[in-house]
């Protein structure tokens, strides 16, 4: 819950899946984000997640690929995990 809390997604509506299906995830995909701190704090949070979400641990490894430029793409689809999270937070 804290890392809802800590990036505003509280309020956010719950998703039932981590990913959507069939999402693939280049280097080339969308616009580079302006503040790359950002995203690489969130993923490392979830990184530290996956310790006790098992379940994540897939769609965040995928996520950890591009910390070095992140893009927009990326942003999304960790910010749809988020949104898993809030779905199921006591698991």
């Amino acid at each position: 819950m804290e890392i809802l809390e800590d990036t505003g997604f509280l309020g956010a509506k719950p998703s039932r899946f981590p990913t959507e299906q069939n999402i693939t995830l280049t280097q080339e995909d969308g616009d580079l984000l302006e503040d790359a701190s950002q995203y690489r704090r969130l993923v490392g949070n979830l990184i530290c997640l996956t310790i006790t979400r098992v379940d994540l641990a897939y769609t965040v490894h995928i996520l950890s690929q591009f910390m070095d430029k992140p893009r927009q793409p990326y942003l999304e689809a960790a910010h749809k995990v988020l949104r898993y999270i809030k779905h199921a937070p006591g698991q």
